[in-house]
């Protein structure tokens, strides 16, 4: 398959606009993680018990929807939870 100037300029600007999506997160993923490591703390590696403080954690912060969906992301790569 033989790529053209405009595809590859388009493949280039989506790569850019991944990038840029990854890097709006950043402070949020590093944020995630400092709270996963206060949870797994403080509730010994109890995977259900962090999940119900994560939860509390969002109500007590009004934490948005995306916001929220990012977090659990995080949550599920850090304790490897399928």
């Amino acid at each position: 398959m033989k790529l053209t100037k405009s595809k590859l300029r388009q493949i280039i600007r989506e790569e850019i606009q991944k990038l840029n999506e990854y890097d709006e997160w950043r402070n949020t993923r590093i944020q995630a993680k400092n709270i996963f490591r206060m949870l797994k703390q403080k509730y010994k590696n109890n995977i259900p018990k962090m999940k119900k403080g994560l939860e509390l954690i969002f109500k007590q912060n009004k934490t948005k929807s995306d916001q929220q969906e990012i977090m659990w992301q995080e949550f599920n790569k850090y304790f490897k939870v399928k």
